[in-house]
C-alpha cells in the first residue's frame, strides 16, 4: 500500500539530482525492450513521461499497462518489467530523466519507495510535458559541457533548478498515483476522481459562478442526478452541500477583511437575495453575518 511509502522517506528532505542521461526519444516501429536490458542499464531511478503514441509494458507481476500519451513510470534501479511498441501503431514518444535521490547526502535505493506505484495516468499531460521541456533545457549538455559558455555558478543553478523541477513532477506523482489507489479501494476510476477534484477547486475559487447543482453539471456535460451520484461516491457530499460551503466560505473572508456591506457581499458569493444569504449563513455557521464581522473585529 502506498502509504507506508512516507515511512521510509523523508520527502522534506530529498534532493533530486538529474542525471546528464535525460532527453526525448521517439522509439522505432519494431521497438522492443527486454527485461534484462533495465536489470542491466537502470542502476539508477528513472522518470518517464509518455507523451503519444502505442505500447505495451510488462512488470514481473505480468501485469500489462497500456503506454500512451498521459501514462507516467517511474522506475526504480533494476525494475523487472519489459516493453515493445506496438505493431502498426503510432510510435511511441516519451520524455525519460535519470536521477539519484539523496537523503542527507546518502543515496536512496529501491527500498525506499517501498509501495509506491510504478505507473498512473494523468488527466494533465500538458502540465506534465511543459515542466520536461524545460528540464531538458537547463540540462543541455551542450550547454553544461561548456564552461565558455557557461560559468561554472550557472552551470550548478542549472542543475539545482532541473533538480526542484524534476522533484515537482515526482510529487505530483506520488500525490496522483495515491490518490488513484485510495479511489481505487473504493471502486472509483482516477478519472472520475480528478474531475471531481478539479470541479471543487473550481467552485472554491469562484462560487459566485456555481451558484445551482444544474449549473455546475452544465459546466462538465453531466446531469444534476449523475453528478450528485458522482460527488458522493468520491468525497461523500452533495454538489449542493459544496456549492454552500464554498460560498458561506467567500463570505466569512469578505466579512473579515473587506468593507463591503452585506448586500454586496451577498452578490459576490453567488447570492440573488441577502435575506437568503443572512438566513443560510446564521443557520450553517451559527451566528449572523453582522455578528460574524464584528467578533472578527470588522466593522
Amino acid at each position: 500500500m502506498a502509504h507506508h511509502l512516507l515511512k521510509s522517506i523523508d520527502w522534506n528532505h530529498i534532493k533530486v539530482a538529474p542525471s546528464v542521461r535525460c532527453g526525448f526519444l521517439r522509439w522505432t516501429k519494431t521497438h522492443y525492450v527486454p527485461s534484462q536490458w533495465f536489470v542491466e542499464r537502470v542502476k539508477d531511478f528513472d522518470f518517464l513521461i509518455f507523451s503519444g503514441g502505442h505500447g505495451r509494458l510488462r512488470t514481473k507481476e505480468d501485469e500489462v499497462i497500456e503506454l500512451k500519451r498521459g501514462t507516467i513510470v517511474y522506475l526504480r534501479p533494476e525494475t523487472m518489467i519489459e516493453a515493445w511498441q506496438e505493431k502498426g501503431k503510432e510510435q511511441i514518444a516519451t520524455f525519460y530523466f535519470h536521477h539519484d535521490l539523496l537523503q542527507n547526502g546518502k543515496r536512496l535505493n529501491e527500498s525506499s519507495l517501498v509501495g509506491l506505484p510504478l505507473w498512473y495516468e494523468t488527466a494533465d499531460t500538458n502540465f506534465y510535458e511543459t515542466v520536461a521541456r524545460k528540464i531538458l533545457d537547463l540540462m543541455n549538455p551542450n550547454l553544461l559541457s561548456r564552461h565558455d559558455l557557461l560559468g561554472i555558478e550557472e552551470q550548478k543553478q542549472r542543475q539545482v533548478e532541473a533538480g526542484l523541477l524534476l522533484q515537482s513532477l515526482i510529487f505530483e506523482f506520488i500525490h496522483h498515483s495515491k490518490l488513484a489507489q485510495k479511489l481505487g479501494t473504493r471502486g472509483i476510476h482516477l478519472p472520475q476522481g480528478n474531475l471531481v477534484y478539479d470541479m471543487l477547486s473550481r467552485v472554491y475559487q469562484n462560487p459566485e459562478n456555481y451558484t445551482t447543482v444544474t449549473e455546475l453539471a452544465r459546466s462538465v456535460g453531466y446531469s444534476s442526478d449523475h453528478l450528485g451520484r458522482l460527488f458522493r461516491k468520491v468525497i461523500g457530499k452533495s454538489p449542493n452541500q459544496v456549492i454552500v460551503e464554498a460560498r458561506l466560505q467567500k463570505a466569512q473572508s469578505l466579512l473579515m477583511t473587506s468593507h463591503f456591506n452585506l448586500s454586496e457581499i451577498a452578490e459576490a458569493c453567488g447570492y440573488q437575495n441577502v435575506f437568503y444569504f443572512s438566513t443560510q449563513f446564521k443557520n450553517k455557521i451559527g451566528i449572523s453575518p453582522s455578528k460574524f464581522r464584528n467578533q472578527s473585529g470588522r466593522s
